[in-house]
């Protein structure tokens, strides 16, 4: 073990550091504390190091991918850390590990931000998806399906309460048209947003606009010619039928 505020040092002095992403969400690998119940990220000191986690951590049939973090994107990395709604870190170099909160490195006070400035964040529809994810997109037969069936009445549960986001393109004069994405297999999906980070991630470099929607009146902004509905696609990338939809939003 190290103490906190020389793992703090040892994370923020050099020019980068590496974090483990899970291949199932595309975004920073998160577990719960067993016993503060905060939600972590695991970071590391080396690219070696982060490699030996992920290989024990294939173990549990986790799979995990290492990111390299420059010092110039730090703070960038700590907003997306924020907008997730992750509490904590666990900074592991060679044997020794120690664990500090976001909070102990970085402040964030969305209160400061006039409320028509402030982005959309949905913190516990992330999390909750994110860890939906994870165990959902393990290999069948290893899943543990009483845990998966938890998440999912989590994840319902938040998205019912939740505002998003969805994109459009009103270039045209008169016309908005949708945007829609397909996958490997050409089926498009319409993409929705927990977060203007999700949001963002889509729209970069693309002449669009966000609307700000409630998940429960989502039915009325669908499109008939897709085949499904991605909630954050570059993210953990939630499929939901039209089906799904009607079923999700019946008041």
């Amino acid at each position: 073990m190290m103490d906190k505020d020389t793992a703090i040092k040892k994370m923020l002095q050099p020019q980068e550091f590496f974090v483990a992403y899970a291949q199932a969400t595309n975004m920073p690998y998160i577990s719960c504390d067993e016993e503060t119940m905060e939600d972590e990220v695991w970071v590391f000191a080396s690219e070696d190091d982060e490699k030996a986690f992920a290989k024990k951590m294939q173990e549990s049939h986790m799979y995990l991918t290492g990111m390299k973090v420059p010092k110039n994107q730090y703070q960038t990395f700590f907003s997306v850390l924020y907008a997730m709604g992750v509490d904590a870190f666990v900074f592991n170099e060679g044997e020794a590990s120690a664990r500090f909160r976001l909070d102990d490195i970085i402040r964030f006070d969305m209160n400061k931000l006039p409320e028509n400035k402030r982005p959309l964040m949905n913190q516990p529809l992330q999390l909750s998806g994110l860890y939906f994810m994870q165990e959902l997109r393990r290999p069948q037969q290893y899943r543990d399906q009483k845990k998966i069936n938890a998440l999912e009445e989590e994840v319902i549960a938040n998205l019912r309460k939740a505002d998003i986001l969805m994109a459009v393109d009103s270039a045209q004069e008169g016309k908005v048209n949708i945007p829609c994405i397909r996958n490997k297999e050409q089926k498009a999906f319409q993409p929705f947003f927990s977060d203007t980070m999700e949001a963002e991630k889509f729209i970069k470099g693309k002449k669009l606009r966000l609307l700000r929607v409630k998940f429960m009146d989502l039915s009325k902004y669908l499109i008939d010619a897709v085949d499904g509905y991605a909630i954050n696609p570059l993210g953990f990338n939630l499929l939901l039928t039209k089906e799904q939809i009607e079923k999700l939003t019946k008041q």
